[in-house]
């Protein structure tokens, strides 16, 4: 009769550990999102739309499968499964940049018309323009990856003295130029280039400086914080009222066990009474 007591009682030591191992181990599958810099994707377009990706536009006219080229490009998606484990490696990422420049090119998907300073460029179909009556301020996105060096562009002005300089007169003009020692007048016909010679003159001119930098990661998003604990006082100072927990059954793995014994010497009784 003893060797059936002491079965039972392990058997409901078994029951109970068994049934803790089992509530903690695997991991469910779930929605999680990751972010990727590609240099090109494709996306479906099931109806006429457009999409503008930095400054390039492109067009659906039906239902159709676009690829998107003006890139580097931030895409996110949407996985159902076990996300990865999380990695230490650094994560590039996007960030916009305003530089200086002494020209740029510009896509223009349709006929259109740039202001630049005080000359007009044109296109008269879907074209790439130069644009070199700078300096001029642009914005582009750049992909940094944290701590590697990354290398950043810009101008700076230097100052020098000239006998002369030379100019570009867009339409017909008479010009007066004030000298150090005399005025001199100059006539120009439409986009004449005229040199102004009686100087000298002071002329500023940008010159392209380039600099290095190492990146840092951006700063993490700040998540809502945690509700009090109960007795604590809240936000407005009066204190949070203690929530009764649901009724739960043997939750830990001590109660299970104790459980498990009950049981067990619950069975053994019956086995000695028989």
């Amino acid at each position: 009769m003893q060797s059936v007591v002491a079965l039972a009682a392990i058997a409901g030591v078994a029951s109970a550990w068994s049934g803790n191992y089992s509530s903690s181990a695997g991991t469910s599958a779930i929605d999680y999102t990751t972010t990727e810099v590609v240099t090109s994707y494709t996306t479906y377009c099931p109806s006429p739309t457009s999409i503008v990706e930095g400054n390039q536009t492109y067009t659906a006219t039906s239902a159709t499968t676009l690829t998107i080229t003006n890139c580097p490009c931030t895409i996110t998606k949407t996985t159902h499964g076990i996300p990865p484990p999380t990695s230490s490696a650094a994560v590039p990422f996007t960030t916009t940049t305003t530089q200086e420049v002494t020209e740029y090119t510009t896509v223009c998907p349709s006929p259109t018309t740039i202001v630049e300073k005080n000359q007009t460029y044109t296109a008269t179909e879907s074209t790439t323009l130069t644009i070199t009556n700078c300096p001029c301020t642009v914005t582009a996105s750049t992909v940094l990856t944290p701590g590697v060096p990354a290398t950043s562009t810009g101008l700076t002005t230097v100052t020098t003295v000239v006998p002369s300089y030379t100019t570009v007169f867009p339409s017909s003009t008479t010009v007066v130029v004030p000298g150090p020692s005399t005025t001199a007048t100059y006539t120009a016909t439409p986009s004449e280039t005229v040199t102004i010679t009686n100087g000298p003159f002071t002329q500023t001119t940008a010159v392209p400086t380039t600099s290095v930098f190492t990146p840092e990661a951006p700063a993490p998003t700040t998540q809502a914080a945690p509700p009090p604990a109960p007795g604590a006082p809240s936000a407005s100072g009066a204190p949070v009222a203690p929530t009764a927990p649901a009724p739960s059954p043997f939750t830990g793995g001590a109660a299970k066990a104790a459980a498990g014994f009950g049981i067990g010497g619950v069975l053994g009784l019956a086995a000695y009474i028989l």
